[in-house]
């Protein structure tokens, strides 16, 4: 939990996220769910998974999930 703390003050440190930031905190969550058993990394995981679905990361998307890292951090 502290290092996705770390990754969630760093990703949102310029207030803005891209769709890469996106797909690595995807691949993360993804490396670290198995040895986890924390239900904030499984949510997380899967709010990640739905906006990342269409393949697009729209304004609304950044923004909650900017929301959300904030919170996290």
């Amino acid at each position: 939990i502290d290092e996705l703390i770390g990754l969630a003050r760093g990703l949102a440190a310029d207030g803005d996220l891209n769709h890469s930031e996106v797909e690595f905190l995807q691949k993360w969550l993804a490396a670290n769910l198995a040895i986890s058993q924390q239900p904030l990394i499984r949510t997380l995981y899967q709010r990640i998974n739905a906006v990342l679905a269409d393949g697009v990361v729209d304004e609304e998307e950044k923004s909650s999930l900017l929301d959300t890292l904030k919170s996290l951090s």
